[in-house]
C-alpha cells in the first residue's frame, strides 16, 4: 500500500487512476478547439497535467500504530 502511495506523491499518476473519459477531459481543457491529437501530443499535455498536480499536491498522513499493526 504505501508503494503505491509513494509512487503517486512522486509522479503524481499511478497506472489506472484515470479513465479515458477523464483523460479526454484533462486534454480537452489544456488544448482547447482541438478535436484530434496525436498520440505524442496527449502524452506531453498529460505530462504538465501531471506536473502541476505534482506542484499542489498536499498531502497529510496520519498514521497509528496499534501493537504490532499499522492502521491508517
Amino acid at each position: 500500500m504505501f508503494n503505491k502511495f509513494g509512487v503517486f506523491v512522486a509522479v503524481a499518476n499511478f497506472p489506472g487512476l484515470y479513465l479515458k473519459t477523464e483523460v479526454q477531459s484533462v486534454v480537452a481543457q489544456l488544448n482547447p478547439g482541438q478535436s484530434h491529437l496525436n498520440a505524442d501530443r496527449v502524452d506531453a499535455l498529460m505530462r504538465q497535467f501531471f506536473q502541476r498536480v505534482k506542484l499542489s499536491l498536499h498531502v497529510i498522513v496520519c498514521l497509528r500504530i496499534s501493537g504490532k499493526s499499522l492502521l491508517c
